[in-house]
């Protein structure tokens, strides 16, 4: 089968020509591409420098006569721009032509020089697994929390960082999408392209920040794309029906602004009229101030903010938590993530709201376990409040249950996703980390908060759904005590 990959990368940076030499020795000495039969580094590879921008072509030959190819451009005025195809694919060591376009990728490693910049990889739909990799940038990379990084990292290119992610779900173009349209000053021939080819991407919601990207952006070369962009069915593997129809709407709505539609003012109160609700999509679809927030407003922000890569860091820890060499936060027998003090979205329906914890805090990464089990301990809300008194004594610290909006804040983080995965329903993603790190934390067992209400419950995974219906629940902890933040930031997550 001629199995394609497809590469789109966009920076504001300059990609200088004095580089492209190192460039070309860490592709050929990457371990990354492996051919059967051939050495690892036994590469054609030659090189074009213009005044308008640089190509790279690289080739690999096997002993059946395959050929991987590719064309890296340049454009070293105005911003970069990568666009990669790769054509009929070797046969690969870990039979995979993705462990080809991580090579091609590391590539345009050395661009990123900017905190915000990031690399993407994308398979073509249908033909090759979803995608694994990203890169970070020199100054990102050198700040990280290694502990809280949904991966490892690969391979390393004058101080940038290659991650592949744990699950080969993980969609890191999600959060590439939404940084590229975040981005002050991005080459408006760059940013077509790049949303341009996120409207046929395998991955809903890579798709659909793009459309709101096109609108936001004025894009209207890219209306026709919009107009034919593939909203995701209701189901498994799909959208809840409530996101369809908002997803419909939101099509329809960046057409008209596509089009050069007016955007009216609102009202500071939730629309009772079709005219209203019009004003109101549209204002949210343009991210201009809203008077009011609901679902649909919480939807666009979730499909449009990418998670920051600089959170404040806790200024002093707690007696009796320390964090290792890995950047772990480890008590004597419990891990924990860190939630920063910066504005999170909380709730949905008529109470959707902004919240800011007045400090950061500190959270179990797992619920707690049975001592004589793997399985989640779960008891009654009385049992679970003796059982973190029992456990603050022997861990060394002062531990008490989270309330409801501080087990949302950890399981949702800033961005507003509806799951603590994304938007949709993803049933293999159960297990995922929220974007704090956060594990197990939604659709596999329901968590006590100190508000009485379970959270997290199988039947409803959503991050805000909050239940009095259960009698027993699982038991999740938190640091409870007064966490300073120092004014030094270090890279938060990219997750999906």
């Amino acid at each position: 089968m001629d199995q394609r990959i497809s590469i789109t990368w966009v920076a504001t940076n300059a990609f200088a020509p004095d580089r492209l030499r190192s460039l070309l020795e860490f592709v050929s000495r990457s371990s990354l591409l492996h051919v059967k039969g051939l050495p690892p580094n036994l590469y054609n590879l030659s090189e074009t420098l213009s005044k308008e921008g640089g190509r790279l072509d690289i080739s690999v030959d096997d002993d059946g006569g395959q050929q991987l190819g590719g064309i890296l451009q340049a454009n070293r005025d105005n911003g970069a721009a990568l666009s990669f195809s790769l054509g009929p694919a070797a046969t690969l060591v870990r039979s995979s032509p993705l462990i080809a376009a991580v090579d091609l990728l590391a590539a345009g490693a050395r661009m990123l020089a900017a905190d915000r910049g990031m690399v993407a990889v994308e398979s073509t739909p249908g033909i090759a697994p979803m995608p694994i990799a990203t890169w970070l940038s020199p100054s990102a990379a050198a700040e990280i929390d290694r502990s809280r990084i949904d991966g490892i990292a690969q391979e390393q290119w004058d101080g940038a960082l290659l991650i592949l992610p744990e699950s080969p779900t993980t969609s890191v173009p999600r959060q590439a999408i939404r940084v590229i349209m975040a981005t002050e000053g991005v080459d408006q021939e760059a940013l077509t392209l790049a949303i341009r080819n996120a409207l046929s991407s395998s991955d809903w919601e890579v798709r659909a920040s793009a459309m709101l990207g096109a609108a936001r952006g004025g894009l209207q070369s890219l209306g026709m794309h919009v107009k034919r962009m593939e909203i995701p069915q209701r189901g498994p593997g799909g959208v809840t029906g409530d996101v369809r129809r908002m997803l419909l709407a939101m099509q329809k709505a960046s057409l008209v602004l596509l089009s050069c539609g007016a955007i009216p003012e609102t009202s500071a109160e939730a629309p009772d009229n079709r005219p209203g609700m019009q004003a109101h999509l549209l204002r949210s679809i343009a991210g201009l101030p809203l008077r009011f927030y609901d679902d649909f407003s919480l939807l666009t922000t979730a499909l449009t903010q990418p998670l920051p890569l600089v959170v404040p860091q806790p200024a002093i820890l707690p007696c009796g938590l320390d964090r290792d060499r890995n950047g772990v936060y480890r008590s004597r027998s419990l891990e924990f993530i860190w939630v920063p003090p910066i504005v999170h979205w909380l709730g949905a329906g008529t109470n959707v709201r902004q919240q800011t914890p007045a400090q950061g805090y500190f959270l179990a990464r797992w619920p707690l376990r049975s001592s004589n089990s793997n399985e989640y301990l779960q008891t009654s809300f009385a049992r679970a409040r003796e059982v973190a008194e029992e456990f603050s004594s022997s861990e060394g610290l002062a531990l008490a249950i989270p309330t409801a909006d501080e087990w949302e804040m950890a399981v949702r983080g800033p961005d507003a996703r509806l799951f603590p995965w994304g938007n949709g329903w993803e049933k293999e993603m159960l297990s995922a980390a929220s974007p704090w790190g956060m594990r197990d934390c939604a659709g596999i067992v329901g968590q006590w908060s100190a508000d009485g209400l379970v959270c997290g419950a199988a039947r409803d995974p959503r991050c805000a759904a909050r239940s009095r219906q259960e009698s027993t629940a699982a038991i999740r902890l938190k640091i409870d005590s007064q966490v300073p933040s120092s004014s030094d930031t270090t890279a938060g997550e990219a997750r999906p």
